[in-house]
């Protein structure tokens, strides 16, 4: 049986945050870290980065929501992430709840009205 670990460190942290706690699981052990999509860092891009730094940990998404990455330009982000870590990479998409999709959207806003300031 193998054992992982799901975070929410990638809605809530930087991705040196990330990283860190991927290096931990993989320290004690865990055979992986999931990251669910909510908001805060891309939970496509954060697992590649912390895989570049860290060896012997398989990544995945708790789940990806489909109505918020066009799917051409989400087979070919999963593609690189994939050969960024090795082929260590799990990836779950689907339709996906209503409020993640709006809250998403909502967190899309306040991050171009930032970007804008």
């Amino acid at each position: 049986m193998r054992t992982a670990i799901h975070s929410a460190t990638t809605d809530v942290g930087s991705v040196a945050t990330v990283v860190a706690e991927v290096r931990r699981a993989a320290d004690v052990g865990l055979g992986g870290h999931w990251a669910p999509m909510l908001g805060g860092q891309d939970t496509l891009t954060a697992p590649a980065l912390a895989g570049r730094e860290v060896g012997g940990i398989e990544l995945g998404t708790a789940v990806v929501p489909m109505p918020l990455r066009s799917p051409f330009a989400l087979a070919q982000q999963v593609r690189t992430v994939q050969e960024a870590v090795g082929g260590r990479f799990v990836g779950y998409v689907e339709p996906s709840a209503a409020w993640t999709v709006a809250r998403a959207s909502v967190a899309k806003r306040i991050c171009l009205v930032r970007a804008a300031r």
